[in-house]
């Protein structure tokens, strides 16, 4: 596609807020947020196109029904995508479209790692959704996501600058 689109790039991590936020984009139709990178959620397998396929179906699908698209990218997408095609997602956006990036963080980053550990463990990652199993209080899974969520705000905050 040769045309410029508008979009949002979400740079985040999970449990910070971004269905919130992104709820609010779908109801304003500024774009389908979801985690379009995510190959489960894409329903592409990137080894199997190329990067501008996959890249385009994460737009196309982040657009539907939208005046722009919106797409939420946690560190581990981007990596991910670095690793099958190469490249970088967003240089790749911000070079064929208007792009505005938001990063999103949470300030309560023990109770953020509480929660990941939570959903990890329940598989419940939204309050729309049943939780698969009972979670348990584990000091050193919450301590790996405390680290995780830290590491992932230093790559995304300096990602774009």
């Amino acid at each position: 596609m040769n045309s410029r689109r508008k979009g949002v790039l979400l740079l985040t991590e999970r449990r910070s807020g971004s269905n919130w936020l992104g709820s609010l984009a779908r109801n304003a139709k500024l774009g389908n947020s979801e985690e379009w990178l995510d190959k489960r959620q894409l329903g592409l397998e990137p080894e199997a196109v190329d990067a501008t396929t996959c890249f385009e179906t994460a737009l196309e699908r982040s657009s539907q029904g939208c005046a722009g698209f919106f797409v939420k990218i946690f560190p581990s997408h981007l990596y991910e995508m670095q690793d099958a095609f190469g490249m970088d997602f967003i240089a790749w956006c911000r070079e064929r479209h208007d792009v505005a990036l938001i990063t999103l963080t949470r300030n309560d980053r023990l109770r953020q790692a509480i929660s990941f550990s939570r959903a990890l463990q329940s598989d419940q990652w939204t309050a729309r959704h049943d939780a698969k199993r009972k979670p348990e209080y584990d000091f050193h899974q919450i301590a790996r996501c405390l680290f995780l969520i830290g590491r992932s705000y230093s790559c995304s905050l300096s990602l774009h600058v």
